[in-house]
C-alpha cells in the first residue's frame, strides 16, 4: 500500500511540475505587460524560492550546518545557472509569445541529445529520436501562427 502511495504521490508532483512550468511563460508574459523589468521578475521570484525551498532543504537535517565555502558555491550556482538563465528568458519573453518562449524552451532536450551524440558519441535511441520529431512538428505547426 505504501508504495501505491508513493507512486501515485510521485505522478501528482510530476503532473504540478509540469503545470506550474508550462503556467511560468504566461504568468511571466502577464507581468511583464504590467510594466515590471526582467530583472525585477527573476529577483521577486527567487526570493519567493529561496524563502520556501531554504526551509524544506533543512527539514531532513535541522543540525546541518553549510559552511561558508558551501553558501559561496550556492550563491555563485544560483546566480549563475539560474537567476542568469530566467533574467534571459524573461528578457526573450519580453520580445515574443509566450507560446514560442515554451517551445524554443522545448528544444534543450533535443539539443542535448546531439550534443551528447557530437561530443560523448553516445547513441540517439529510436524513442528518443520521435521526441526529437515531436518537438519540431509541434514547433512547425505553432510557431509560424504566433508570427502572422
Amino acid at each position: 500500500m505504501q508504495d501505491v502511495r508513493s507512486r501515485v504521490f510521485s505522478h501528482l508532483a510530476l503532473v504540478f511540475t509540469v503545470l506550474f512550468c508550462g503556467m511560468s511563460f504566461v504568468s511571466t508574459k502577464i507581468v511583464l505587460n504590467t510594466g515590471f523589468p526582467p530583472v525585477t521578475i527573476a529577483l521577486i521570484r527567487f526570493s519567493i524560492a529561496g524563502c520556501i525551498l531554504f526551509p524544506m532543504q533543512k527539514l531532513p537535517e535541522p543540525a546541518k550546518k553549510f559552511g561558508s565555502r558551501t553558501a559561496v558555491h550556492m550563491m555563485l550556482g544560483g546566480l549563475t545557472g539560474v537567476t542568469l538563465s530566467f533574467f534571459c528568458e524573461n528578457n526573450g519573453i519580453m520580445r515574443t509569445t509566450a507560446t514560442s518562449a515554451a517551445l524554443i524552451i522545448a528544444t534543450i532536450p533535443v539539443f542535448t541529445l546531439i550534443a551528447e551524440r557530437l561530443f560523448f558519441n553516445h547513441r540517439i535511441r529510436l524513442y528518443q529520436a520521435g521526441a526529437i520529431g515531436g518537438v519540431f512538428i509541434i514547433g512547425e505547426r505553432v510557431l509560424p501562427v504566433q508570427v502572422l
